[in-house]
């Protein structure tokens, strides 16, 4: 913005002094008798005059386009608190993409067809493209940044999924499907700490070991596909046991050295089709097969802390610090979500969200995002902020993740555009906006432009 003032200023200096140039060449008309000398110097005063309103012109479009630009800035970060400053298009406008978060949020990976890239979405930089992509898409992205691609889908014996390196998409090795597992599509998982791949197939669960990539087991688990859930695996948060729940619906241990699949919980325990662990790994929150309904466990007690009266539970989660539980259950229509809040020691419901689609929740609790047929919408859980995007929704849903330190939002639709939103403290006062940069930048571009109409206006004075 300061050289738009200074090529203003420079602007404005060369039209006044090409006028005052033009006017002492004129001097008193000519008669036949004068010098044509003074015809030459008429002309390249004319000719610079005319250099000096070029430059004028050129500077008040730079002004103006300043103005439209930080105005529009301005105005966002006025009246939004998560206003957009990255829209990162997927490689084709409308089609269905493959994405992936990092395990620590991050970056993501995106493909679609032999196509895959991976960002740094918080700086809207691409990071990598991901060679030989090969219509495998991505499963599972790493958080020492390694990505790995769904199984092909051939039907002979040399089925395998791809692995990458995010940091320059090279491909570092490939996983090979025994050839009894069968043909269902399988989904590679990294475990938490990056020392094996898991995948689920008809009669359980595959292991290799990430640092050769060989096969080195299985578990054998009988097991029911759940199509809302994209898996039944569960990893503890400290000791990265994993569960998972059987045919029958019993919660299993899984031993993945000694490839052994054990009841998590001795005592009876109504069938099971999913549960997630507490953030510090005390307590359980299962899913019922049948109703849909919801437990909270004591792991060591081994015993029912609460029953939540709820039905139709597609996925619940506890808070950070394991006192709430966040249900989801079946709403209206394909996206359609009833999001309730629960005490999980007695089970009370605290409050039912305002919201009717799916909703991902900050690290902290804080706020929520919203995605559904309507958009999206950002609000915090106290109901003081609340921000909505329309015209967000391609047909095909959205996936949101909130950065790791709550400030920065990324939605992802089916289609691979991704919006990146930045939280940004609302405006309690209009003392505020001075505060912001983009208003002293209007401010200059104004000044700017009042100089030029100076400039502009002196030159035809005098001429």
């Amino acid at each position: 913005m300061v050289d738009c003032l200074c090529v203003t200023r420079y602007a404005a200096e060369i039209g006044v002094v090409n006028n005052r140039e033009e006017c002492q060449d004129k001097g008193p008309l000519m008669n036949s008798n004068d010098s044509p000398q003074s015809d030459s110097g008429n002309i390249f005063s004319a000719q610079v005059s005319n250099s000096g309103i070029r430059w004028q012109k050129f500077a008040m479009v730079v002004c103006i386009a300043a103005l439209l630009w930080y105005g529009v800035a301005l105005y966002n970060r006025v009246m939004h608190s998560w206003p957009v400053i990255h829209a990162i298009s997927g490689f084709v406008s409308y089609g269905a993409h493959c994405m992936e978060f990092s395990q620590d949020g991050g970056k993501i990976a995106i493909s679609h067809g032999e196509h895959g890239k991976v960002l740094d979405w918080i700086s809207g930089k691409e990071i990598s493209r991901l060679q030989q992509c090969g219509n495998l898409g991505v499963a599972d992205f790493s958080s020492d940044g390694k990505i790995v691609s769904y199984f092909s889908e051939s039907k002979d014996d040399n089925r395998d999924a791809c692995i990458w390196s995010a940091e320059d998409g090279r491909v570092v090795g490939h996983l090979k499907l025994p050839a009894d597992a069968g043909t269902e599509r399988c989904v590679p998982f990294f475990s938490p700490d990056n020392r094996k791949i898991v995948a689920e197939y008809p009669d359980g669960i595959l292991i290799w070991d990430l640092s050769d990539l060989a096969h080195v087991g299985r578990v054998k688990i009988s097991r029911n596909r759940d199509p809302w859930m994209r898996t039944f695996l569960s990893w503890h948060p400290v000791t990265h046991e994993m569960i998972c729940a059987n045919a029958d619906g019993k919660l299993l241990k899984v031993d993945l050295q000694k490839e052994t699949a054990v009841p998590l919980l001795t005592k009876p325990e109504s069938p099971t089709k999913g549960a997630q662990w507490s953030p510090d790994g005390r307590y359980l929150v299962a899913i019922g097969r049948n109703e849909g309904s919801v437990l909270v466990w004591d792991v060591q007690a081994k015993s029912v802390v609460a029953k939540l009266p709820v039905r139709d539970v597609l996925y619940a989660c506890f808070s950070p610090n394991s006192d709430r539980v966040a249900t989801m259950a079946k709403g209206v229509g394909p996206w359609g979500r009833r999001t309730q809040i629960w005490d999980a020691s007695s089970g009370k419901m605290i409050c039912e969200l305002p919201t009717t689609a799916i909703v991902t929740f900050s690290p902290d609790w804080s706020y929520y995002v919203e995605a559904g047929e309507k958009g999206v919408r950002i609000a915090k859980f106290d109901g003081t902020e609340s921000c909505e995007y329309s015209g967000m929704f391609d047909g095909h849903g959205s996936i949101c993740r909130f950065s790791p330190d709550n400030r920065y939002l990324a939605r992802v639709n089916a289609s691979g555009l991704v919006d990146v939103m930045q939280h940004n403290e609302p405006i309690r006062s209009w003392i505020q906006v001075p505060a912001f940069y983009q208003f002293w930048m209007i401010v200059l571009a104004l000044a700017g432009l009042m100089w030029i109409v100076r400039a502009r206006n002196s030159t035809e004075r005098q001429s």
